[in-house]
C-alpha cells in the first residue's frame, strides 16, 4: 500500500502554481528495524526543478537513495516532474511521524502534510514474514542482456547484467552495464544510468577492457554500480541508454588509419539501450531477529575510546565509537550504548568514510557523543553493542566494543548536581571597589574653626537680624 501524503502549496493561487511539491511512503506500518521508502515529487512547467530540503527527523534516520526525473511536451508546453527517493529507517517501536518536506520556488515556500506511520517493535511481523531459519533462495544465473547473434555483430551495443540473481534487503548487488564499440566514435557518447528504485546506490566508477563477441573485436567501457536492496521483493533495474555518432562505413577499431579517413561518411545517429534486469530481494528473516538490531546488513566490528580517561565532575570529555567493515555503513545505525546513570549523553555527530577496495563497499562510520560525569569514582561504560545480520553466514551476529573505565574526581561544588548536567559554576569574585587613597580624614586649624562655627545652633541667625535692622 502506498500512502500518499496531501500536497500543501502555501501562498500561491491554482492558477498560477509553477512549482507543485508532493511525498508519499511506501507503507503506513513498519517493524523496528526494517525500513520505508520516502518519495518527494517536485513538478513544474521548467527544465530545472528546486531540490526539496529535508527536515530535522526525530522518529527516523534518513538516507538518499536516487532521484528519477522525466520530461513531457504537450501543445509546445513542456512540464517536468523529479522524482527524489529517501530511505527512512525507525528509530523507536510507536507512532512515528514524517514533518512536511518543503522547497523553495519563485521566493514562495511550498511545504507537504506530515505522515503519521506505526512502528511495530522488532519480531511484531506477521507469521506469514520469512522465518529466520529459512535458507535464502537457490542462488541461480543472475539475468543478463543479451549479447547480439552472432550473425548480427552490431558497431555499438549496450548490455546490463547482476552478479548474483537473489539477494537479502541490504547486500550488495553490483550491477555492470557494458559499452561495446566496434567502430570508432564521432565525439563523446551520452550515456543515461538506468533508473533505479528501491535500491541505495554507490558508484563504483569506469573502467576499460576488450572482448571478442561473435568473432568481432569490441572496445568495452564498464560502468558499475553498487546496488543496496530497501526491501524485500521482486526489483527491477531499467534499461540503461547510450547516444552517440558513427561514420557511416567506417572501418573497425585497430584497423588501418587510412582506410578510417578514406571509408568515412556522413555522421550516423545511434541510440542503443540494455535490456532491464530484475533482483528476487528476501527480506532479514524475522525469527531470531535480536532486540536492538537496526537494520545493519554486512560485516562490521565496533571500537570504543574516550579522549580523556580522568576528569572532574561537571567537566566534558568525548566519547568516540567507529564502526568500521564491508556494507552500507552510511544506513548504520548507532551502536545500543548501556543505560549509565553516573554519566549524561549529549547529541551524537557522526561522519562516513566510504572504501571501495575490489567493488566491494565498506570503510568506517565514527560517531562522536560528549558526555558529563555526574558523581565521583570510578566509573564503567559496558561494551557498546552493534546487531547486524551477515548474509554470507545467514546469521545475526553481534559485534561490541571492549569495556572502558573512567576516573572521576569530586569537582566544584554543586558540579553534576543539577539535573545531571553541567551545573552553573561556583560564586567567586567578579571586581573589587575602589579602595581609598587615605585610611581616614585629616584635619587642620581651620577645619576645627569651621566645625566649632557649624556647632553654633541658632546663633546662625544672628547676622540675618542684624541684616533686617539696617533695612529698618
Amino acid at each position: 500500500m502506498r500512502l500518499a501524503a496531501a500536497l500543501a502549496v502555501l501562498l500561491l493561487p491554482a492558477a498560477a502554481r509553477a512549482v507543485e511539491l508532493s511525498a508519499e511512503v511506501n507503507k503506513a506500518t513498519v517493524v523496528l528495524g526494517d525500513q520505508l521508502v520516502l518519495a518527494v515529487t517536485v513538478s513544474g512547467a521548467a527544465a530545472s526543478l528546486p531540490k526539496p530540503r529535508l527536515p530535522s527527523f526525530e522518529d527516523f534516520e534518513a538516507y538518499e537513495s536516487g532521484t528519477s526525473q522525466n520530461f513531457s511536451f504537450i501543445n509546445g508546453r513542456m512540464s517536468s516532474r523529479v522524482v527524489h527517493t529517501f530511505v527512512l529507517s525507525p528509530r523507536k517501536a510507536g507512532k512515528a511521524r514524517v514533518p512536511p518536506v518543503t522547497v523553495e520556488a519563485d521566493g514562495k515556500t511550498l511545504a507537504t502534510e506530515p505522515i503519521e506511520v506505526t512502528v511495530l517493535p522488532a519480531g511484531a511481523a506477521s507469521s506469514a514474514a520469512r522465518a529466520y531459519t529459512t535458507p535464502a533462495p537457490t542462488p541461480r544465473a543472475a539475468p543478463r542482456a543479451a549479447a547480439p547473434e552472432s550473425g548480427a555483430r552490431p558497431d555499438v551495443f549496450l548490455s546490463a547484467s547482476l552478479d548474483k540473481a537473489t539477494a537479502y534487503a541490504g547486500e550488495q548487488v553490483t550491477l555492470t552495464v557494458r559499452f561495446h564499440t566496434a567502430v570508432p566514435l564521432l565525439g563523446s557518447a551520452q550515456y543515461d544510468a538506468p533508473k533505479l528504485e528501491g535500491f541505495l546506490t554507490e558508484d563504483l566508477g569506469q573502467s576499460q577492457t576488450s572482448a571478442d563477441v561473435g568473432g568481432r573485436s569490441y572496445h568495452v567501457t564498464e560502468v558499475k554500480t553498487a546496488l543496496f536492496p530497501v526491501h524485500g521483493g521482486r526489483l527491477s533495474v531499467g534499461a540503461a541508454t547510450a547516444r552517440t555518432s558513427v561514420a557511416r562505413g567506417g572501418g573497425s577499431v585497430g584497423g588501418d588509419l587510412f582506410e578510417q579517413f578514406f571509408s568515412m561518411t556522413a555522421p550516423q545517429p545511434v541510440t542503443v539501450r540494455s535490456e532491464p534486469v530484475t533482483l528476487e530481494a528476501s527480506p532479514v528473516p524475522e525469527e531470531g531477529r535480536p532486540e536492538g538490531f537496526n537494520g545493519a546488513v554486512g560485516r562490521f566490528r565496533v571500537k570504543a575510546s574516550v579522549d580523556r580517561a580522568r576528569l572532574k565532575v561537571g567537566e566534558a570529555a568525548t566519547l568516540t565509537v567507529e564502526v568500521s567493515g564491508t556494507g552500507n555503513l552510511r544506513s548504520v545505525g548507532e551502536p545500543s550504548r548501556p543505560d549509565t546513570p553516573a554519566l549524561r549523553f549529549f547529541d551524537t555527530e557522526s561522519t562516513v568514510s566510504v572504501t571501495k577496495a575490489d567493488g566491494v563497499v565498506g570503510g568506517t562510520k565514527v560517531l562522536k557523543t560528549v558526555f558529563v560525569p555526574r558523581a565521583s569514582g570510578v566509573v564503567e561504560l559496558p561494551p557498546l553493542v552493534l546487531w547486524h545480520f551477515d548474509p554470507a553466514r545467514r546469521a545475526f551476529v553481534k559485534a561490541e566494543s571492549a569495556p572502558l573505565s573512567l576516573t572521576v574526581e569530586a569537582g566544584a561544588p554543586g558540579a553534576g548536581a543539577a539535573d545531571g548536567g553541567p551545573s552553573a559554576p561556583a560564586l567567586g569574585v567578579v571586581t573589587r571597589d575602589v579602595r581609598y587613597l587615605k585610611a581616614g580624614p585629616v584635619r587642620g586649624a581651620a577645619s576645627r574653626a569651621l566645625e566649632a562655627f557649624a556647632g553654633l545652633g541658632a546663633l546662625h541667625a544672628l547676622p540675618l537680624l542684624v541684616l533686617l535692622g539696617a533695612a529698618g
